[in-house]
């Protein structure tokens, strides 16, 4: 700590340990501290000093002289440690009055950074008004203790990128600010001082620890970003209102004794919550505090001292409302196994419709080309193929499949991002049954028959009046001149026929036909061709 000739703290202490920084050996006894016994006990002049950190003021005045007295002129680890009583593997304090001229300033820097490498600093209790400049300096600290001090402004701090801890607890700090540089800071700890609002924390990303008791903060804000977060002490403030905590998703303990709190909510969006600390409040009913119930891994909940607790019947008030609330999150637990199975039913079902057209396809194929073997078949797996079987069970779409007069094990309707997909051949029949949005811009047809097709354009053409492309599979196109039915449209963009049970795309100029004769779509591209 820094002294001058009355006793008064004027700046703190610097820690050096006696050791070499190149090899990290122990210094030998005679080693040259660099610093100059004859200015020591000058309280005219600079002074600068070693001195044992645990012996009272009066003593360190007194050894200082008797270390003033050294014939060499030069204090060493030898004569410091024997009148000092120190053990020179123990580390000491090195010691300013206020800088006269710049040349003791530099003297000073070097004598504290030159062989020294320090990772934490202890600067507690100093009666600082502000963290010292020369802080900066060291830009290896992990962990600063600043706490007990009269510290108005939090700065000089942007040089120590490699902060993990920092301590300001019990000073005299207004506001969060000028820690951006401390991206990687762990513990962030300013309980008792006079900040009104949560803020700037935006950087500190990697906080693992929050500490704002007693202070003046009448809100919680700006900790959504704060992912990683476990705890979060907020005890002593002026809150009344719990919210805006539901990105904390790491969060474990959450610390809110003696503020004005009348109601609690969110606390249910924390999925790892088991330490609840609300007493000394002001929540009135059970059901402010609702949504504690419904924290599914909290062990320990403090509520006492709070007006819905001063009740005789608070304990079985309490305990009836969890039951309550059990048995509605039972239900909905019960609900969603059921949407689920649901889900599931519906997904066999559409993979079944998929499976029949596939077999009905084949069929008629067999029977128009004479054949009774399997060389049809194109080795369908039972899903679609390019589609997502989740996103296709659009409620219309499977209401489709129980319509009276259709048979609903062998067509599937689809309808997902403005594209229409029907399988089988019954599905055109069925679009005629559903309500369709008029915004579908793509229709995909397969193991449906073009000729079946052509019959149904007219009124896809005036339904969809943002048709832009079509897409054929498993059509039976085998002539050009069944693409002469496509003229019927008023504009296509997009043309897709398939190999795949469409022999008509082994035909050489078949893209020329189909330019030429449906010249009138203006089409722009064809099987992905400009």
């Amino acid at each position: 700590a820094y002294y001058n000739q009355n006793g008064n703290t004027i700046v703190s202490e610097s820690v050096i340990p006696i050791r070499s920084k190149n090899t990290g050996q122990k210094l030998p006894e005679t080693t040259n501290l660099g610093i100059s016994a004859a200015r020591l006990g000058n309280p005219q002049g600079h002074a600068c000093f070693m001195i044992p950190p645990e012996h009272p003021l009066v003593e360190r005045k007194q050894q200082l002289l008797k270390a003033s007295t050294q014939a060499d002129g030069l204090l060493t680890i030898n004569n410091l440690t024997k009148q000092l009583q120190l053990r020179s593997e123990k580390a000491v304090a090195a010691s300013f009055y206020q800088p006269i001229t710049e040349n003791d300033v530099e003297e000073n820097q070097k004598i504290i950074n030159k062989d020294t490498i320090i990772d934490r600093l202890n600067l507690d209790r100093r009666g600082l008004k502000s963290i010292p400049t020369t802080v900066e300096d060291h830009i290896n600290l992990k962990l600063l203790n600043l706490q007990h001090n009269l510290i108005q402004q939090i700065d000089h701090l942007s040089t120590l990128k490699r902060l993990i801890f920092i301590d300001l607890y019990d000073n005299e700090l207004t506001e969060i600010a000028n820690l951006e540089s401390a991206k990687f800071l762990r513990v962030l700890m300013l309980g008792k001082n006079r900040i009104k609002q949560i803020q700037n924390l935006d950087r500190l990303s990697k906080l693992d620890v929050l500490d704002l008791h007693c202070n003046q903060i009448n809100q919680i804000e700006n900790l959504n970003h704060l992912t990683e977060l476990r705890v979060l002490n907020l005890a002593g403030n002026c809150i009344s209102y719990v919210s805006n905590i539901g990105g904390l998703c790491s969060l474990q303990e959450l610390n809110l004794r003696k503020n004005q709190v009348t109601k609690v909510d969110e606390v249910n969006l924390l999925p790892k919550l088991q330490r609840l600390f609300i007493d000394h409040n002001q929540i009135a009913s059970f059901s402010h505090a609702s949504a504690i119930l419904k924290c599914n891994e909290l062990v320990e909940l403090a509520l006492e001292d709070n007006p819905m607790i001063q009740t005789s019947k608070y304990r079985s008030g309490f305990l009836m409302e969890e039951r309550r609330t059990s048995a509605i999150m039972a239900r909905k637990a019960e609900e969603k196994q059921q949407e689920r199975h649901k889900a599931a039913l519906m997904k066999e079902k559409r993979r079944l419709a998929l499976v029949n057209a596939q077999k009905e396809w084949e069929m008629k194929m067999r029977l128009e080309s004479g054949h009774n073997d399997d060389s049809f078949h194109d080795g369908y797996d039972g899903e679609s193929e390019g589609y997502n079987s989740d996103v296709c069970n659009n409620s219309q779409g499977l209401k489709s499949l129980d319509t009276p007069g259709y048979t609903a094990d062998s067509y599937l309707i689809d309808i997902a991002n403005n594209s229409l997909h029907l399988f089988g051949t019954g599905a055109l029949e069925g679009t005629e049954q559903l309500q369709l949005p008029s915004t579908v811009h793509t229709i995909s047809f397969k193991y449906i028959s073009f000729d079946d097709i052509i019959d149904h354009l007219g009124r896809l053409k005036n339904r969809f009046l943002g048709l832009k492309e079509m897409r054929f599979s498993n059509n039976n196109l085998r002539h050009l001149t069944q693409l002469n039915a496509l003229s019927i449209l008023d504009s296509l963009d997009h043309l897709i026929i398939e190999s795949e049970g469409n022999s008509i795309v082994s035909l050489q100029l078949w893209k020329y036909y189909a330019l030429f004769r449906l010249s009138n779509l203006q089409l722009q591209m064809i099987n992905d061709e400009e």
